[in-house]
């Protein structure tokens, strides 16, 4: 079945795998540019969903930084997030 499929964090670990999955299973695969898109802008957002018209979306984008990082800004990545 084609699905037009929207994975953010898709060029990542558990994204690659995500979209190699669908991909096989036939869909279009998405995956927005943080450059193109900054989802943490609601404009960013709705001209994504005008732009791709994805059926499904899937959310895996982070911002990671490890413990230490976490502990010195927890809000950015609490935000970010």
């Amino acid at each position: 079945m084609n699905r037009r499929v929207v994975v953010t964090g898709g060029n990542g670990f558990l994204g690659s795998h995500v979209v190699d999955k669908f991909k096989s299973m036939g869909s279009t695969v998405m995956i927005p540019r943080q450059e193109d898109y900054d989802l943490r802008r609601r404009g960013n957002i709705r001209r994504m969903l005008s732009d791709m018209r994805p059926q499904v979306i899937i959310h895996l984008a982070a911002v990671c930084g490890g413990i230490g990082a976490n502990m010195a800004q927890p809000a950015k990545f609490f935000y970010d997030n």
